[in-house]
Order: C-alpha cells, then sequence, then structure tokens
C-alpha cells in the first residue's frame, strides 16, 4: 500500500500534469474527488457548484482543439466540469458562482494527487469563443455558468525536472497590516 501524504505534502507538492496513459480512472476514485470537491467552502453555505464528469472519447476529442492549451484531453481519460448554478429564487448568489467553483475546483486537484493521479486545471474565460459550444456540447442549462474543466488521468511518465516541488513562498508578496 502506498503511503498517503499529509495534507501539508499535498499542499506544497501538487503539480500540473498533463500526459496520461489511456486507464481509466476508477468508480471510487471518480467519487473520492468528486466529494472533496463538494467539502469545499462556499458562501452562506450555498453549495452553487454542480459538476459534470466525461469519459467518452468522442467528447473529450471535441473539446481538445477549443482552445490551444487543452491539448492533453487528447489522451486524459477523465474531464470534470465544475460549473456554478444560483439556488432557484436566491438570484443574489450568482455573484459567489465563481467562487465556489474555484474552492471546488481546487479541493478536486488536490484529492487527485493525494490519490496519486494527475491532473491539471483547463481556464474557462466565457468571453472565449468557445465557451457557448462547451455549453452545448456538455448540455448546460441556460442558468449554468460553466467555469473550469480539470483533465485528469494516471500519470504517463515522471513529471520533467521544472516541475518538481520547489520553493514558491515569496516574502516580498507578504503585505502585513496594510499595502
Amino acid at each position: 500500500m502506498k503511503q498517503e501524504k499529509t495534507a501539508m505534502e499535498t499542499l506544497l507538492t501538487r503539480r500540473s500534469v498533463r500526459a496520461f496513459t489511456p486507464e481509466p480512472v476508477g468508480g471510487e476514485e471518480v467519487r473520492a474527488i468528486l466529494r472533496a470537491g463538494m467539502y469545499a467552502p462556499s458562501a452562506h453555505n450555498q453549495r452553487t457548484w454542480e459538476i459534470i464528469t466525461i469519459t467518452s472519447r468522442r467528447t473529450l476529442d471535441m473539446l481538445a482543439p477549443m482552445s490551444k492549451w487543452w491539448k492533453m484531453l487528447y489522451e486524459a481519460p477523465l474531464c470534470i466540469a465544475c460549473c456554478g448554478r444560483a439556488p432557484a429564487g436566491h438570484p443574489e448568489f450568482e455573484d459567489f458562482l465563481v467562487q465556489n467553483s474555484v474552492a471546488a475546483t481546487e479541493n478536486m486537484l488536490l484529492a487527485i494527487d493525494a490519490l496519486g493521479l494527475g491532473g491539471v486545471w483547463l481556464g474557462i474565460r466565457e468571453n472565449a469563443g468557445y465557451y457557448g459550444r462547451i455549453k452545448e456540447i456538455l448540455e448546460l442549462p441556460s442558468d449554468v455558468r460553466l467555469v473550469s474543466l480539470i483533465a485528469a488521468g494516471h500519470i504517463r511518465e515522471p513529471l520533467p525536472a521544472r516541475a518538481q516541488p520547489q520553493e514558491r513562498f515569496e516574502e516580498q508578496k507578504w503585505h502585513k497590516e496594510v499595502w
């Protein structure tokens, strides 16, 4: 049995992985990843995220060319779409959809790493030409906002040296009391 990382080790050593084997991610692993996402903090505990798992090779291959940064979807066995939706009758929570979904996305990325898998956050821009097409492909209702995608799977090869854990704490970016 592999030794599990501590929470701090996971936080400080997680890296973006863009090369995957074709091996599917197991159902229990997917459930654990989504569970971690759904344990994220959210404004007023509204948990406004909605999550779609995508494993269809056809769909993944349709998403991959939409951004020059998403080519890994051609080989990733799993893509997770994190969306936001305000509770019915509470449009005031729309202001928190992105923050809530981003917290869920980060939790899922950390869970992916903790499970010994690899993942990478694929940024979404609402003003990008692909946004409407992705909403169509994923059949998202009009009141659902797509916030992020995660490509995930079993790591194909060791991370290059430049991606290995290194010190990232920047003292000059720490402001005390005021700027």
